[in-house]
């Protein structure tokens, strides 16, 4: 619940700027929002893999906004420009196949991150436990990554340690998941990165639908 909550702010703007980038494509055109959509989803990629255990909801909220309006800026934009860039006759199919697009790419990336995520924080779990002298069971070990110290599963495990160990496998937990957290953003920083370059050469007068008859 707290996690869902947490995501709000998030969903709130994905909302907030498919509306408002739909206004202002008339007055500053596909190419200025596209850049600024990259250029934000770039920056909150790069806040993300310099983010610190520390810095708990309040570091991350800066990067939700920025996702927020860099995602509706991208996607919202992009698929005008698609269906606006084509014949009349065939608007639906470039609608479809934007979406279409975004939608598998999403999916994929995902899923790709989340994978990257969950590796890299179960080996800096196990590597810093190994340092720490602390001996927990790979089952216990795959219950702690990818949780919080606060979650349940987390304090069943906690429970049977001392006060000291519990205090730094907590420590270990939140600075492994930071690890694995980091090392996902570089999944989507790279895409972002370049599509910021990308569009930067791109010739809006392309995006002009050819002329019906």
């Amino acid at each position: 619940m707290e996690a869902a909550i947490g995501m709000t702010p998030r969903m709130v703007l994905l909302a907030v700027g498919s509306v408002l980038a739909g206004v202002l494509y008339k007055d500053f055109g596909a190419k200025r929002l596209l850049i600024a959509g990259y250029a934000l989803s770039t920056l909150a990629c790069v806040l993300v893999i310099f983010l610190k255990p520390g810095w708990g909801y309040d570091g991350l909220l800066p990067v939700l906004i920025l996702i927020g309006f860099g995602a509706t800026l991208t996607v919202t934009t992009s698929g005008a420009a698609a269906v606006g860039s084509v014949h009349p006759s065939r608007t639906g199919l470039a609608g479809g196949l934007s979406f279409m697009a975004h939608l598998v790419c999403g999916a994929v990336g995902v899923a790709v991150a989340t994978a990257l995520m969950f590796s890299i924080s179960a080996a800096a779990l196990a590597r810093e436990l190994t340092a720490a002298g602390i001996s927990l069971s790979l089952a216990d070990q795959r219950t702690l990554t990818g949780t919080n110290p606060d979650s349940p599963e987390a304090k069943s495990v906690l429970s049977a340690l001392s006060p000291e160990q519990s205090d730094k496998v907590s420590q270990i937990l939140m600075d492994a998941f930071a690890a694995g957290l980091s090392s996902a953003f570089w999944c989507a920083l790279i895409p972002a990165a370049i599509g910021l370059v990308l569009m930067f050469a791109l010739d809006e007068a392309k995006l002009e639908a050819p002329k019906s008859g």
